[in-house]
């Protein structure tokens, strides 16, 4: 982990100022003189920090350490919503969508987020990941607040963002407060790319839910999440993929979608392999959780179904 990480973390705001130069690490250690470093407050717990002597920028989460509840962010205008510079992806959706997108953060370790996912065993998403955070997520109906895990949908074959799907969380790894919603009035159809595109390399990995999705990439490198059994079910092929490995979850929908989702690959030409625990209503990450990382990564050989279709082609 980079130094400056803890460093900026743990600088003093003085007089609740939300934005502050110190030296850098670097300069601290020697004889330069000059506050290189700028460190920015966010309202979610989150510093963003630039070196300008040592060409470094990033961000550290200082729990404990967020600005006010009551200080209110600048207004999201449409034109600002629509555009997402901090995160570079083109946004389609709604003005208030695009906004909770923007206001995202990506996972890293120390986070809620990031404790929420170790205690379901998952690995962390990489960078470039559509698979983000936010540590104040409301809930419109219920006025639930809290941290959330934000899955930015996207279309599977153009990638063009259609919605945000959010999970709110505990770091003991329960899912709390309203569950998991999709976004109102838009479309619930698409991935969750917890793997941007260039790191797939002809193969794909696809699960049901986030977890399972994670879990899976603990044995194939890479995943992408649908969501629900309906958006495996329909997932379209698509050019370029050779090989399919699907994460089943071993329930009725779930059987139903890995078949339509392994024929309409399979009839394209796609190697598909199947992986399923044995224990009915079991998904991977309940796998994985019971077993361990290394007993999961031990045990695949158990999870494989190369017969899934025979066994399972009338349910």
């Amino acid at each position: 982990m980079n130094p400056h990480i803890d460093f900026v973390a743990n600088i003093p705001l003085p007089g609740g100022k939300r934005q502050h130069h110190v030296k850098c690490l670097v300069r601290e250690r020697g004889t330069e003189k000059g506050a290189c470093l700028s460190v920015r407050a966010e309202d979610d717990g989150f510093r963003k920090w630039t070196c300008w002597a040592c060409g470094q920028s990033g961000f550290a989460f200082a729990p404990g350490r967020a600005l006010d509840p009551s200080h209110r962010p600048a207004k999201v205008t449409s034109r600002s919503a629509m555009r997402s510079t901090r995160t570079g992806v083109p946004s389609g959706l709604s003005v208030p969508a695009a906004a909770r997108w923007e206001a995202s953060w990506p996972i890293i370790p120390g986070t809620p987020a990031a404790n929420y996912l170790r205690a379901r065993g998952c690995p962390l998403p990489p960078p470039g990941s559509h698979l983000r955070w936010n540590a104040q997520v409301r809930h419109g109906p219920t006025g639930f607040t809290g941290p959330a895990l934000l899955a930015l949908i996207t279309d599977p074959q153009t990638g063009a963002p259609m919605s945000v799907h959010r999970t709110w969380i505990d770091v003991s790894g329960k899912v709390t407060g309203p569950g998991r919603m999709y976004w109102r009035k838009l479309p619930k159809q698409g991935v969750c790319r917890l793997w941007p595109d260039g790191e797939l390399h002809g193969v794909l990995a696809v699960g049901e839910g986030i977890e399972t999705a994670l879990s899976l990439a603990l044995l194939t490198g890479a995943a992408w999440a649908a969501l629900d059994a309906g958006n495996l079910a329909t997932l379209p092929s698509l050019p370029g993929f050779k090989r399919l490995t699907v994460a089943v979850d071993h329930d009725p929908a779930g059987l139903r979608a890995a078949r339509a989702l392994g024929d309409r690959w399979g009839e394209a030409g796609a190697e598909v392999r199947y992986l399923m625990s044995p224990t009915p209503d079991d998904d991977l990450n309940d796998v994985l959780r019971r077993l361990g990382r290394d007993g999961f990564r031990d045990g695949v050989d158990e999870l494989r179904t190369e017969d899934f279709l025979e066994r399972f082609g009338d349910e």
